[in-house]
């Protein structure tokens, strides 16, 4: 189980990809991966024409202690080329923004992906 090995690891985050959690999915089922001292952020794979009917989603399991939320640029970011979850990990000043990608190889070529993701970084 997933939560044995993070327990094992001894992690304080885990950043995942493939979830194949949907906006449909209850918080109960995505909550229920993870052990009773770790919390859930996800964002599933937002559908679209052309895009395939399951899969995606990007997530991050994380120690209760640690203070992980969305960034508040989350929304104003919507790539066309790749998924993405930015969230902010610790508390000011010692916080670090973490950008959380996923590029599905149908989705763009190399050279589309780079360009974008040198765009989102600038």
């Amino acid at each position: 189980m997933l939560h044995d090995q993070i327990i094992g690891c001894r992690l304080d985050a885990l950043f995942l990809t493939e979830t194949w959690f949907t906006s449909d999915t209850p918080a109960a089922v995505s909550s229920d991966i993870v052990s009773p001292h770790y919390a859930i952020l996800n964002v599933p794979r937002q559908l679209c024409s052309g895009s395939p009917s399951r899969g995606g989603g990007l997530a991050v399991v994380f120690l209760h202690n640690l203070v992980v939320r969305r960034h508040p640029l989350s929304d104003s970011l919507s790539p066309r080329t790749f998924e993405a979850q930015l969230v902010l990990v610790g508390l000011p000043p010692l916080s670090c923004t973490v950008l959380h990608i996923y590029r599905p190889q149908w989705k763009s070529t190399v050279a589309e992906f780079v360009d974008e993701l040198s765009d989102v970084i600038a």
